[in-house]
């Protein structure tokens, strides 16, 4: 009698809902490594380009929804950025939301890792 042993294959991702749109982050391995690096990019883009517009009323948004919407459609596809701004189009709060959404998935892959190691740790003590 042969026996058959099954495993459900899942798809690792994240399902960000903001506002009316469901952006989906895929948590493989290449994406990990970009949230970081992109985070700490976007962070140092913000400061430099609040450095030069400094004691200046900001006319020109083009700056920052330049970087945004490298930001976003890096991390979501292609036109993501135009689609938030569209449901609130205001740059300030796209970059609001892109930060929060970098936090949170930051955390969600931390937990995740966490989970991981646990899980292995557990099975290494049952295996002896």
């Amino acid at each position: 009698m042969t026996k058959k042993l099954q495993i459900a294959i899942d798809k690792p991702e994240i399902e960000i809902e903001l506002g009316d749109l469901t952006l989906v982050f895929p948590i493989d391995d290449d994406s990990m490594i970009r949230i970081r690096k992109q985070t700490e990019g976007l962070q140092e883009a913000i400061k430099a380009i609040e450095e030069k517009y400094k004691g200046q009323e900001m006319v020109d948004f083009t700056p920052h929804k330049e970087l945004l919407t490298t930001a976003y459609d890096n991390f979501f596809g292609a036109g993501t950025f135009e689609q938030v701004y569209q449901q609130t189009p205001n740059v300030n709060y796209c970059t609001i939301y892109f930060l929060k959404i970098c936090e949170q998935l930051t955390h969600q892959i931390s937990f995740d890792q966490e989970y991981e190691k646990a899980s292995k740790q557990f099975l290494r003590k049952k295996a002896k």
